[in-house]
């Protein structure tokens, strides 16, 4: 179940470098096959004993890591190597830049142009730390070389070779044996110094939230705290359901009058209520200068209390009723 990612690396053009993306947590599952090539034309790895890569994560955290050769049809190797991206490589998210170690057996390293892995975050954001792992990839550089030195005694015994070949084959394996042991021996003690404890990175950004997990035992009540101080005053809330009436207060002193009003537009005129009880005699009148007119008469009272009519001669006489009983006096027209 591992994926193949192809990638070249020129060691003499810092153009064909290339970048990967993987997601976090794939571990021992991202192949890196590398290309070698110098200007253009593939790199001779004939005197290549030792390959490596070596990387700076976003949290100024090193990691190291052995890579392994790829051989032809007649055990030469090829200008290619692999790695396999392991848990240290990918626990941290972001970029992470990478450079490739190339070393003969007199100790003569050459390193390529910088490469770059970009690590995508995962749902979950776990802490990022420079672990065992790291030094557990250094640490197979002893095993490896083992295997191989155990895998060639074993072609000792399966092929017909010179036994010449077989002692080179062996030396030169004991050769990178001993300088993974000094290789790993170094890294130990740069542990040790404290060298690769980087200050750590800023913090990343927050996951999604997770499902809400069950509902946990109550603890034991704690002391309570001091009062807080108080908060700000908060908005509005909605009107409430309208209470009923409370029992009527004690009515409270009477209070000073007011001013008087504007006066307000007339009413409608009530209906005329009936007729009151005739007021007492009013003084007599002045005499007043009365003219008659034909047709017309006019009615006054002398200071003896007798009434008199006046009219003009030339017309009729005005006829007059006097109801003793009631005091009224009627004209007939």
């Amino acid at each position: 179940m591992n994926l193949i990612y192809d990638m070249v690396v020129d060691f003499s053009n810092n153009a064909r470098t290339n970048t990967l993306e993987t997601k976090k947590g794939n571990s021992n599952s991202i192949v890196c096959k590398f290309t070698l090539l110098n200007n253009g034309n593939p790199f001779d790895m004939s005197d290549v004993v030792m390959a490596s890569i070596k990387g700076v994560k976003p949290d100024d955290s090193l990691i190291y890591g052995a890579c392994d050769f790829v051989y032809d049809e007649e055990e030469n190797k090829v200008n290619q190597i692999t790695y396999t991206l392991s848990d240290a490589n990918t626990c941290v998210s972001g970029r992470t830049s990478y450079e490739l170690s190339l070393a003969d057996e007199n100790g003569v390293v050459l390193q390529s142009f910088n490469f770059y892995i970009y690590v995508i975050p995962d749902l979950f954001d776990e802490s990022d730390m420079w672990g065992k792992s790291d030094i557990t990839a250094v640490a197979t550089y002893m095993g490896r070389a083992q295997r191989a030195a155990t895998s060639t005694e074993e072609m000792m015994n399966t092929f017909i070779i010179g036994y010449g070949e077989v002692e080179q084959i062996l030396n030169r394996f004991n050769q990178e044996y001993d300088f993974y042991v000094n290789y790993l021996q170094e890294l130990q003690e740069a542990v040790s110094r404290g060298d690769f404890n980087g200050a750590p990175g800023p913090q990343g950004p927050q996951g999604e939230r997770g499902e809400q997990g069950p509902k946990g035992d109550q603890g034991e009540r704690g002391v309570r705290g001091e009062k807080g101080d108080r908060g700000p005053k908060g908005d509005q809330g909605e009107q409430g359901i309208k209470g009923d009436p409370g029992a009527p207060g004690i009515q409270g002193p009477k209070g000073d009058r007011g001013p008087k009003g504007d006066q307000g537009e007339q009413g409608i005129q009530g209906e005329q209520g009936e007729q009151g009880i005739q007021g007492p005699k009013g003084d007599t009148g002045e005499s007043g200068i009365i003219t008659p007119t034909s047709g017309f008469y006019t009615l006054s009272v002398d200071e003896n209390g007798d009434l008199y009519a006046t009219y003009a001669g030339e017309g009729e006489d005005p006829e007059f009723i006097y109801d003793s009983n009631t005091g009224n006096l009627y004209v007939e027209v």
